[in-house]
C-alpha cells in the first residue's frame, strides 16, 4: 500500500511540475514578438500598455490622423507642431470679450502660425483679441506641463464649428445698401437694353450671389459671375434684392428673365 501511494504522489508532483513549466513558456511567448511584425501591431501593444498608467486629465493618445498627441481636457495638442504658411501679425489684432461653444472640432494654432492641434466639439472659448482672419483665445486647458498662455483659431473655421456669429475686426469698404445700388446701377442700363422691375415676377429665374465685405470694387461680381459664369448680360429684365449677411459676406438674390433678341 506504501508503494501505491509513494507512486501516486511522484506522478502527482511529475504534473505539476509540468502545468507550472508549460505556464512559464506561456507567459514567455507573450512577452516577445517576431521582429517581421507590422509596425501598427507594435504601436498596439504601447497604446494598451500605457492605458494603465495614463493620468486621468492628460495622456498621450494617436489620433484619428495618426499625429502623436497629448491631450488636456478638450484640447489635443500634437507632440510636433506642424508648419504652415500662415504669417500672423498681432500687432493688427483688436481687443475682443467674446465666448464661444464649439459645435465641431476646430483646428488651432500657435501665435506664430503653427499648426498646435485641435479643440474638441462641446469645448467653451474665451477671447482675447482678434483680427481680420484670427481669432486670439486664452488657452482654455493651461497646465503646469502645458503653459502656453494664448493660442489662435482662424475666423473661417470659428465660424464653421459654432452656431454663434463671429466677430473679427474686419471693417467693411461698403455697407449692404451701397452694394446693392452700385449692382442695380449696371442692370439699370438702358442702353444695353436692360429693364430694372420694382418687385420679382413669377416666370423670372433667380440666382443667390455673395460679395465680400471687404471687396473695394463691389460691383466686380457682375462681370466676374454675374456675367461671365450666370450669362446674365444676355437676359433683359432683372430685379435684385439683399439676401442677408455673415461675418464676411453681403448676400444677394438677383431675379432674371427675357432673353436679349437681336433686332
Amino acid at each position: 500500500m506504501m508503494k501505491k501511494r509513494t507512486l501516486f504522489l511522484t506522478l502527482t508532483l511529475t504534473m505539476a511540475m509540468s502545468v507550472t513549466s508549460l505556464t512559464g513558456c506561456g507567459t514567455q511567448a507573450k512577452a516577445t514578438y517576431d521582429e517581421n511584425e507590422e509596425a501598427s501591431t507594435m504601436e498596439e501593444e504601447v497604446i494598451v500598455a500605457n492605458d494603465s498608467t495614463k493620468d486621468s486629465t492628460e495622456e498621450t493618445e494617436s489620433v484619428e490622423n495618426d499625429i502623436p498627441s497629448t491631450t488636456y481636457g478638450d484640447l489635443v495638442v500634437y507632440n510636433d507642431a506642424i508648419k504652415t504658411d500662415y504669417e500672423v501679425d498681432l500687432e493688427t489684432f483688436q481687443p475682443s470679450d467674446e465666448e464661444y461653444t464649439l459645435s465641431d472640432n476646430v483646428d488651432i494654432y500657435y501665435t506664430d502660425g503653427w499648426q498646435a492641434g485641435y479643440l474638441k466639439k462641446g469645448a467653451t472659448i474665451s477671447v482675447y483679441d482678434v483680427s481680420t482672419d484670427w481669432i486670439r483665445i486664452y488657452n482654455p486647458e493651461k497646465t503646469d506641463t502645458f503653459t502656453i498662455d494664448f493660442l489662435l483659431v482662424k475666423a473661417g473655421d470659428l465660424s464653421k464649428s459654432t452656431s454663434s456669429d463671429v466677430t473679427t475686426n474686419a471693417e467693411a469698404a461698403f455697407t449692404q445698401d451701397e452694394v446693392l445700388k452700385a449692382i442695380q446701377e449696371r442692370f439699370s442700363n438702358k442702353d444695353m437694353g436692360y429693364e430694372l422691375l420694382n418687385a420679382p415676377e413669377s416666370d423670372m429665374q433667380k440666382a443667390e450671389f455673395s460679395v465680400s465685405k471687404t471687396e473695394t470694387i463691389p460691383t466686380s461680381i457682375v462681370d466676374s459671375y454675374l456675367y461671365a459664369k450666370l450669362n446674365l448680360s444676355d437676359y433683359t429684365k432683372f430685379y435684385i434684392e439683399e439676401n442677408g449677411e455673415d461675418n464676411e459676406n453681403y448676400n444677394f438674390v438677383i431675379y432674371y428673365k427675357d432673353l436679349y433678341q437681336a433686332e
